[in-house]
């Protein structure tokens, strides 16, 4: 697997697959209750997750050590 389809895979992961549940929780609200609303803990957890799994590559990268977040 090339590094660009390797990102872009990990981009997948990390932030795609995770706002499009998101998204589907916030219209699956809307439809049950009538009000939009967002769950801004579930966004928090996939924002951290995100920088995690940046932060690991970076140091991988940089540093050569093996850290990976699971």
């Amino acid at each position: 697997m090339t590094a660009n389809k390797r990102a872009l895979a990990r981009m997948l992961r990390y932030i795609v697959i995770p706002a499009v549940l998101v998204g589907l929780d916030a219209i699956r609200g809307y439809l049950e209750a009538g009000t939009l609303s967002v769950d801004w803990k579930v966004v928090g957890i996939v924002t951290i997750t995100a920088l995690l799994a940046g932060l690991s590559k970076w140091v991988r990268d940089e540093m050569g050590a093996d850290v990976k977040v699971v």
